[in-house]
């Protein structure tokens, strides 16, 4: 969508002075990630902003990022700052303390700076022009009031825009497992937008266009947010009239035959991965939705320096090994990504600065991101905010509604969520037995289990995409493996082995290597093996020995950064790893 497109109320968002600020009412589908593209471009193309210190976008959604990154490209303008709050906070207190950002907590870090910026300020956001505040219905907390200070610290003469939808606020949950707390913050994201109303002399606007739904029904869908803001009844019929579809096993074989993307919606991970699993058991090959924490580096970026051979990389040399090594990718927006990320200056690249670059918690460019080919996802309400598929199949499971329990405002909200993600096709199907699922472990360090007859039993694992070692390179022998790992990288279908490693192993924690065709290609975590060993037990004397693990597909191939240098294989801090993610099963079998 170009500039002379955007209808009137859009465009009346994204042309503004640099020293606006505004307020930016955007339902679902009225295109709220054009306004926030478009209006980058007008500060920086028209009003003489700085792409990269004078401009920030503070965003949680992928397809924000690469809609601004794609804008600005196609005009030749440099990438703008696209950072999550919890980088911001990260990176001030690295610069502004002496406080070790690595054994904090995302609330610790933001809670600290916010005490930093209150007490001293940080410079940084007084060379700001305007800040961009994508979907403000998600801050919450602590982050909201870590977001009220960083907006009243702005230079007098700044702006900023925030946009979002209050019917679409569905994270004041996590208030409420917070709560007695004597630490957290219990501003919810309606008081953060009454604060920002206070603010003076800022602009309301709404974004009255819908962009997103092409069927009657998804039309219906998106008109119903009045009435989730009202209270009112008319969601409740509307979700008691969506066309049912029987089990999601009976209906796999009509998904490959849909048009376009499909998204099955569950409401919590441990469902998601219940549904893939059952998806894939009927033919349909499906990806679970990452969350952003658990976001992957494309394995280009470690092939293509490990091509070039050197620290130091010039433009030139760059070009030809991407050339070679991902042809179907534009080599210059490869050489623009990684200069991008690791704030390079000088003409040519340091590897090992890039490296330490991405270790960083933060947003990655389009570009950068291993980004999965497969057209149905399985994901979470709350993971598929912002996203956008042309069918959607809500899941339903035995013995309770699809959506958690909460209060009546919650589900409302959830619910319209959920139907206004499809721009054609809405349906609802039913789920696998959810009932074994347990997620355990401490606040914040949770893992979906399945469980058997008695609660305490154990017959599958949550395995997620970090769940590997990432200190070294993978493997018995780092550089054969490499070598397969680069083998594997346009390969799909195939299934990662799991073996206990008996001399990485203890008592205490258990490790399973990975392999491919009997060649070792990874290592399971130490986080991943207290996390089974806090589930079933550690294996003192008596026990039986640890469990066998059923295999996994291997979603994708993925670059690790690392800080630190690794031997001859990742001697600049870069090198392959497998992705893989589902639940795995546990296996007590005597051959364990």
């Amino acid at each position: 969508m170009t500039v002379a497109t955007l209808d009137p109320s859009q465009q009346l968002a994204s042309n503004v002075p640099i020293d606006e600020r505004q307020i930016v009412i955007a339902g679902p589908g009225s295109g709220k990630t054009q306004v926030v593209s478009a209006l980058v471009e007008h500060l920086v193309g028209e009003e003489g902003a700085d792409p990269t210190y004078g401009v920030l976008v503070i965003s949680f959604s992928n397809a924000a990022v690469h809609a601004v990154d794609a804008r600005l490209r196609a005009q030749g303008i440099p990438p703008a700052q696209v950072q999550t709050l919890d980088s911001l906070a990260a990176d001030f207190v690295r610069e502004e303390s002496d406080a070790d950002v690595g054994v904090l907590s995302f609330d610790e870090r933001i809670r600290l700076a916010d005490s930093l910026l209150r007490k001293s300020g940080w410079q940084r956001l007084q060379m700001l022009d305007h800040v961009i505040v994508d979907e403000f219905q998600d801050i919450v907390g602590d982050r909201a009031d870590f977001l009220l200070r960083l907006l009243k610290s702005l230079s007098p003469d700044a702006g900023f825009t925030v946009l979002g939808d209050p019917a679409q606020g569905i994270y004041d949950f996590q208030l409420r497992e917070s709560a007695g707390s004597s630490e957290g913050s219990a501003t919810t994201s309606s008081d953060l937008l009454e604060a920002v109303r206070r603010f003076r002399g800022v602009s309301v606007r709404e974004l009255t266009g819908q962009h997103r739904a092409q069927s009657r029904e998804a039309k219906s869908a998106a008109a119903l947010r009045g009435s989730v803001l009202a209270g009112g009844s008319d969601l409740d019929r509307f979700m008691s009239s969506i066309a049912r579809a029987g089990d999601v096993a009976a209906l796999a074989p009509q998904v490959n035959q849909w048009q376009g993307s499909t998204c099955f919606l569950t409401s919590n991970n441990g469902q998601a991965l219940l549904v893939a699993d059952t998806l894939e058991m009927n033919g349909v090959d499906a990806v679970v939705e990452r969350g952003p924490r658990h976001a992957v580096v494309a394995a280009w970026v470690a092939r293509v320096m490990n091509a070039c051979g050197s620290r130091f990389v010039s433009r030139e040399k760059f070009m030809d090994a991407a050339s070679n090594v991902a042809p179907n990718e534009d080599p210059s927006e490869l050489w623009r990504a990684v200069r991008a990320i690791s704030g390079a200056t000088a003409s040519d690249l340091d590897v090992e600065v890039l490296a330490r670059s991405l270790t960083r918690r933060r947003p990655l460019l389009p570009a950068l991101q291993d980004r999965s080919e497969l057209r149905v996802r399985v994901s979470t309400i709350h993971r598929a905010k912002g996203l956008e598929f042309d069918n959607v199949v809500l899941v339903n499971f035995l013995e309770k509604h699809w959506l958690a329990p909460g209060p009546d405002q919650d589900v409302a909200r959830t619910s319209f969520v959920a139907v206004t993600r499809a721009r054609r096709l809405l349906a609802s199907a039913d789920g696998p037995d959810d009932r074994m699922l347990r997620r355990v472990g401490p606040k914040g360090h949770t893992r979906w289990f399945v469980s058997g007859p008695k609660s305490w039993m154990t017959f599958g694992v949550e395995l997620r995409p970090n769940d590997f070692e990432r200190s070294e390179p993978p493997g018995d022998d780092a550089a054969s493996a490499q070598a397969v790992l680069n083998d594997l990288v346009a390969l799909r279908g195939v299934r990662l082995q799991f073996r206990l490693d008996p001399r990485r192993s203890s008592l205490k924690v258990p490790v399973y290597a990975a392999s491919v065709d009997d060649a070792v290609v990874a290592h399971t975590s130490q986080e991943f093996g207290e996390d089974l060993a806090r589930r079933i037990g550690d294996r003192q004397t008596g026990r039986s020995p640890w469990p066998a693990l059923g295999d996994a597909r291997l979603e994708s191939i993925g670059t690790v950064a690392s800080s630190a240098k690794a031997g001859e294989v990742g001697r600049h801090g870069l090198w392959l790893a497998p992705v893989a993610a589902g639940m795995v099963q546990v296996r007590w079998d005597s051959g364990s």
